[in-house]
């Protein structure tokens, strides 16, 4: 008589993602181990050195004597972007997102949650989880499922994540992956599954459309290359007189610029004066593209509109162009000069 074997399946590691560090458990032990986030390696939910954060992680693994287990990474919701929507039907697509549009990254992962009587719709820094996903993958940690914070209090977890939290986090372990990213059913699926849903549906008119337009662009190519060009009409204005020749020499006030070294060596800090996360991590990067180098990140007073502090080492043409940038996008920008705060330039962005 054959023996019937019974499969065992593995029990993953859960990681729990806060804005300052990693807290990994296992079922064998229950008590959190802690990886603390440096500012090198992340930094307002902003991936600044995958290298440095890799090599760190794998020496945490390594020396917590960590074996390669499947993962179900809790983004804890101090990472998360969240917006409920009350009643049974899903919120229009455009509501969705203009929620979407304000999240200050540029590569955002969404997707909408059916809870109670009505739906919450979470958004993400994909880069973020995609990159700590790589930096496990690398170490022989397969990715079972991305799961957003608010979940845990569906199942009376501790909002702290702690031992109580992994156990009952285990004991209940698949409500809580069918709540993941990746997974959860045509009635929890993402705008992103969606979109590609529907492009595969209509995926011959696509194709159609797109060759009509290369036909069109191929059409005017042709016609503006084939088209005579009239002659230039010459006319003879007679000489230049000499007040309009000092005028082209002479270069205005308004022309002057400023070199790159007096930028690379400008001190920033970026407060956000607001309570949504992650405000200000899209100008600490413009900063950054700018060229300034040394740039800290943190919370500030509560403000409406933009407020930017100069010291006296910040070039004129510099100001002009930072506040040009600000008022694009707050209509309350105000600059002022001070050389008591320790820094060149303090931004502090609003509401």
């Amino acid at each position: 008589m054959a023996v019937k074997t019974k499969s065992v399946k593995t029990v993953p590691i859960v990681v729990d993602v806060s804005r300052e560090r990693l807290s990994l458990c296992t079922k064998s032990n229950l008590e959190p181990v802690v990886f603390a986030f440096t500012p090198e390696m992340i930094s307002d939910l902003e991936v600044i050195n995958k290298e440095v954060l890799r090599t760190k992680l794998q020496d945490f693994v390594v020396q917590n004597k960590i074996k390669p287990t499947p993962l179900v990474i809790i983004l804890e919701e101090s990472v998360c972007f969240e917006k409920t929507y009350p009643g049974p039907e899903q919120p229009p697509m455009e509501e969705v997102q203009k929620f979407i549009d304000t999240v200050p990254f540029s590569a955002v992962s969404s997707k909408l949650f059916r809870v109670g009587n009505g739906f919450k719709l979470v958004a993400i820094n994909r880069d973020l989880y995609e990159t700590l996903q790589q930096v496990f993958e690398k170490l022989q940690f397969p990715l079972m499922s991305v799961v957003p914070g608010f979940v845990l209090t569906t199942i009376n977890a501790p909002p702290q994540f702690s031992g109580e939290s992994c156990r009952v986090i285990y004991r209940k372990l698949d409500v809580v992956t069918e709540s993941s990213f990746s997974g959860g059913g045509a009635e929890d699926e993402s705008f992103s599954n969606k979109e590609e849903a529907w492009l595969e549906k209509h995926k011959i008119m696509v194709v159609i459309l797109v060759l009509a337009v290369v036909a069109g662009c191929i059409a005017v190519a042709i016609m503006t290359l084939t088209r005579k060009k009239p002659r230039p009409r010459v006319i003879n204005l007679g000489p230049v007189p000499t007040v309009m020749v000092e005028m082209i020499a002479s270069p205005t006030p308004e022309a002057a610029t400023y070199s790159a070294a007096q930028v690379q060596a400008l001190s920033a800090q970026v407060l956000n004066g607001t309570a949504v996360h992650g405000m200000a991590a899209s100008w600490e990067a413009k900063l950054r593209a700018w060229g300034i180098a040394n740039i800290t990140t943190g919370n500030g007073p509560a403000t409406v509109g933009a407020a930017v502090t100069f010291s006296a080492k910040v070039p004129e043409t510099f100001r002009k162009v930072m506040t040009d940038e600000l008022k694009k996008t707050w209509s309350t920008v105000n600059a002022t000069e001070s050389a008591s705060s320790g820094f060149d330039i303090v931004l502090v962005v609003g509401k």
